[in-house]
């Protein structure tokens, strides 16, 4: 069963194998998922659930709660999703409510979507009642997620320091 779960240590061999997959296209991992070098998983998952609280988060960044997406009959992790509870001024530009990773190997199978469907349903029990995305304007596949869960277009903005065009969408809670 596909399911949407806090950071759990049992979930630690697959997570890591999925650090191994080589992916070109993306280099978004919520606080702290790059940042693990080993040494003892379950701090680096409480470290992870405390961002949810406002606890141990670099200058500048919000609370947001991460979600892994795990297969539960395999203990296999698929991604994860990260709800940020409010938006500051980068967030509102940039980076939205909620962004989202499907490790390489499970891309292509409709994960992605279910994925930011339950976020969604997440994001409103954290009383949040409209969602901001952004995604890359090349990256159609992350386009058409958004999409298929309602996103409506908006704008598209330019962020000449990442000579990179932003799309951003809405979606009503």
């Amino acid at each position: 069963m596909i399911r949407l779960v806090l950071p759990n240590i049992k979930y630690k061999n697959s997570f890591l194998e999925s650090l191994t997959e080589p992916d070109k296209d993306s280099a978004f991992f919520p606080i702290g998922h790059r940042e693990y070098k080993g040494g003892d998983f379950s701090v680096f998952v409480k470290k992870i659930r405390d961002f949810a609280k406002g606890i141990g988060l670099k200058k500048g960044y919000v609370p947001e709660t991460v979600f892994w997406l795990v297969d539960t009959t395999k203990n296999e992790y698929i991604g994860f999703v990260t709800v940020r509870h409010r938006l500051n001024n980068y967030l509102k530009r940039e980076g939205g409510n909620i962004g989202y990773f499907i490790r390489p190997s499970k891309r292509g199978h409709g994960n992605g979507t279910l994925q930011l469907k339950m976020a969604l349903k997440k994001a409103k029990l954290l009383g949040i009642k409209e969602i901001i995305l952004t995604c890359n304007k090349k990256n159609i596949p992350s386009q058409k997620v958004i999409e298929k869960n309602h996103g409506v277009f908006f704008s598209e903005i330019y962020i000449p320091e990442k000579k990179a065009r932003k799309l951003r969408f809405k979606i009503e809670l």
